[in-house]
């Protein structure tokens, strides 16, 4: 699996003394106003100043001759 850069992607609401950071108006993260503290939801991973996201686009498709054993396929 790989990642995907979702920086200019990802949009903030302050709600509650919280930066909430947004993608495809579902909530990815968070950060705390008050400690600085980040945290982010499965999925997404933050560094530095760069958002990504899960890349599940990478994921190899089984091919129809897996599972083969001895020359025949299920």
């Amino acid at each position: 699996m790989g990642w995907a850069d979702i920086s200019d992607k990802v949009t903030g609401r302050l709600e509650d003394g919280r930066l909430v950071f947004y993608h495809n108006h579902q909530p990815v993260g968070e950060m705390d106003l008050r400690t600085k503290e980040m945290s982010m939801r499965e999925g997404y991973m933050i560094d530095g100043a760069q958002i990504f996201a899960a890349d599940n686009k990478t994921k190899l498709q089984p091919r129809y001759a897996d599972d083969c054993d001895v020359d025949w396929c299920q």
